[in-house]
């Protein structure tokens, strides 16, 4: 499995409401790497870190903090317009499982082997369970469901999620201009790929969190892990 981990310095309109490191990037990143860590121990995936934009103490965010493989790849896009597809440009032709991993998730110890397990029997699997999934009551994430179990994990069928997810390569090409069709957005993106035929999975409950206040996954004390994380 390789995992395609995009990072920036750049600041969002998310910052505002992060549960830790408003406005401080750099150690809301090293929270989330050090939380990734603890999920994938058992996977053990090779990481290819995508640094857009950012200066030397990214290197020694991640050489302190990653004891798998790995490779680091500095870019000067400035922008996940560029860098999303980017990524896809690079894991397309591999044949191997992989993860597309944003910068401001915190992952709950050992779930890694539950997404890797996932992403071997479904089509397009994310590991974050989004709070919207049960507060829209029009339009998106309506019944019915489709719901399996791997393991000892549930599965259900979703209509969109964030740019965190993952699959075989070569489902990439399945769906290779529909993937470019709308950028970053994800909802859209998404969408688009359903109408196609694609099929995308979440975990209940999630294995990870987005790192936005109003976003956190439902039914877990998150709280709890950022203060383990914290120590």
């Amino acid at each position: 499995m390789i995992v395609y981990y995009r990072m920036t310095p750049n600041l969002s309109q998310h910052d505002a409401r992060r549960p830790r490191y408003p406005f401080e990037k750099i150690k809301l990143a090293d929270m989330c790497l050090r939380s990734f860590v603890e999920a994938f121990t058992e996977v053990k995936p090779k990481i290819h870190f995508i640094l857009d934009k950012c200066g030397p103490e990214w290197d020694e965010t991640i050489k302190k903090n990653t004891p798998f493989e790995y490779e680091i790849e500095h870019v000067e896009f400035g922008s996940m317009f560029q860098t999303i597809p980017y990524q896809w440009d690079l894991a397309k032709n591999i044949d191997d499982y992989v993860l597309f991993q944003e910068d401001d998730y915190v992952w709950l110890k050992d779930t890694g082997k539950k997404f890797f397990d996932a992403v071997k029997v479904f089509e397009f699997v994310s590991p974050y369970d989004h709070g919207e999934f049960y507060t829209r009551t029009q339009g998106q994430h309506q019944p019915p469901f489709d719901i399996k179990l791997v393991g000892e994990q549930h599965w259900r069928t979703i209509d969109f999620t964030t740019m965190t997810w993952g699959c075989h390569s070569a489902r990439l090409l399945d769906y290779w201009d529909t993937l470019h069709m709308h950028g970053f957005w994800d909802k859209d993106t998404f969408v688009a790929m359903g109408k196609d035929g694609a099929k995308l999975w979440t975990p209940i409950p999630s294995l990870c969190t987005h790192m936005h206040r109003d976003f956190l996954s439902p039914g877990i004390d998150w709280e709890r892990r950022f203060c383990e994380l914290d120590k």
